[in-house]
Parts: C-alpha cells; structure tokens; sequence
C-alpha cells in the first residue's frame, strides 16, 4: 500500500526478504544504531515540538546535584487544584511566563494551565537558599547523544563484515530523515528481548525515536 519496509536484523530472515531495505547490524547493538538517528534528528530538528511537550517528559526538570525531577514543592509552586497524595508535581520553564511553572500530572497537558513549555532549557533554581542547575530531560538526552553517538560512531559500532562504515552513516541518516518527515511511522520490535539484562534498553532506545 505504499509503505517503506526496513528491517533491521544481524540474519537475512523470510522478513528481509521481504522488505525495501535490509539493513544487518551486530547483534545487541540496536541501542547505538536506534540513538545515532536520535543524534540525526536532534541535530537536523526532525523532531516534533509539538508532540514532546504534550505527551512526553522532555520539558520536565532535573536537579543535576542529585538527578532527581525538580518537584514543584522544593521551589514553592502549587497548583490551583487538588493533586492526588500519591502523584508528584514536576516543573518545567515556561517560555508565555519567562519562568518556572507546575505541570499537572494527572494531564501532562501543558495547554491546559496556558503554559508553553520549554523543551531545551538549562538554568538555576534557588533550593533552601542555594543555587541549583537545572536542565529539561530534553537537554539531558540531546548533550549525551550529540556528544556521544554521531552517525559515524554508531556505524562503527553495528558495522558487520561485508559492508562499508559509509553505508550505515548513509543508513542512519536516511532513516532519521524519513522518520522525521514521514508519517506515519510503525516500529514493530520483538518483546522477547526484555528477558536479558538491560534489554530493556533497547526498547527505550526504539521509543525514544517514536517520540
């Protein structure tokens, strides 16, 4: 029906040969292949803002002194309704008020208290009386990525004998286009894997790039 198929498997399989593009990596490196096209797409902005500040938690802060989300109560900020005791407020930065706001868990829909929030944010906060960084998770994700899986890195890592470094960091790019600019865009991927340590990674790795 017009759909592009690629998989992505270290084995030709009966699924390969059925696909547009086959693309055979090392086993168990999903992880630097899937955070190569989240570089591609960080960098180039093929993400959408839209979608990551309505339905993920990119925009929420993080205390770097102890890596913990920034609760809305450690700076003084309530909301005009009652939270559930079980359900923590966060916060995010906030670009209409040029300043800290809460995010309402029980939505996680910055629209509806008329904030818009900033998904790439650095900056302090004042905590007991003392300065603490602060940065959105989106800045988190895109420093480590950007400084750490390039597209030329990633191919190093996944490379299999038989094919060049050049073709996986045309791979990875084209995909990172055409996920980032396609839509809409199925990622079908075997549970199986979260029965090993750290497999779950890997489909973090693969959410991460829906998102």
């Amino acid at each position: 029906r017009g759909a592009k198929i690629v998989v992505i498997d270290p084995s030709y399989n009966p699924t390969a040969q059925m696909a547009d593009v086959w693309v055979p990596i090392n086993p168990s490196c999903d992880v630097a292949l899937c955070l190569g096209i989240a570089h591609e797409m960080i960098q180039r902005k093929l993400y959408d803002e839209k979608f990551l500040k309505t339905f993920t938690d990119m925009p929420v802060l993080v205390r770097m002194d102890t890596k913990k989300r920034l609760r809305a109560s450690e700076i003084g900020l309530t909301l005009e309704k009652e939270i559930p005791p079980y359900r923590e407020v966060f916060v995010i930065y906030d670009r209409n008020k040029q300043g800290f706001a809460p995010l309402d868990p029980t939505t996680l829909n910055p629209a509806e208290l008329g904030t818009d929030p900033e998904i790439d944010f650095e900056g302090e906060v004042e905590i007991e009386g003392n300065k603490v960084q602060v940065k959105s998770i989106f800045r988190i994700i895109k420093e480590r990525v950007l400084a750490e899986y390039s597209p030329e890195k990633a191919a190093e890592i996944i490379q299999v004998p038989g094919k060049s470094k050049e073709f996986y960091v045309k791979i990875i790019k084209q995909l990172a286009e055409e996920i980032g600019t396609r839509h809409p865009v199925l990622m079908i991927y075997g549970a199986s894997n979260y029965q090993w340590y750290h497999g779950d990674l890997k489909g973090r790795a693969i959410s991460l790039i829906s998102a």
